[in-house]
């Protein structure tokens, strides 16, 4: 019997997804289709996490935005 992933596991996987498939097809071309299939899940488990391919999409800018502002307290806290 396959494990269940935690849900935080499958929500990281689907704005991986998201990344990879933005730089390839853009906003406009990329469906929640694509974004189950590069993440291995079913379209309905994207549904599970995320309302919309717009709620998909502003999460992974979410995502960015805090893992930059992240580097930059490491980076204010560091002696360059």
């Amino acid at each position: 019997m396959a494990a269940i992933a935690p849900k935080e596991t499958v929500r990281d996987a689907i704005l991986d997804a998201t990344n990879r498939l933005l730089a390839r097809f853009g906003y406009r071309k990329m469906t929640v289709e694509d974004i189950a299939a590069e993440a291995g899940i079913g379209k309905g488990t994207v549904y599970l996490h995320f309302s919309s391919k717009e709620e998909v999409v502003l999460s992974h800018v979410d995502r960015l935005v805090d893992r930059l502002k992240e580097r930059l307290r490491e980076i204010s806290g560091s002696d360059l």
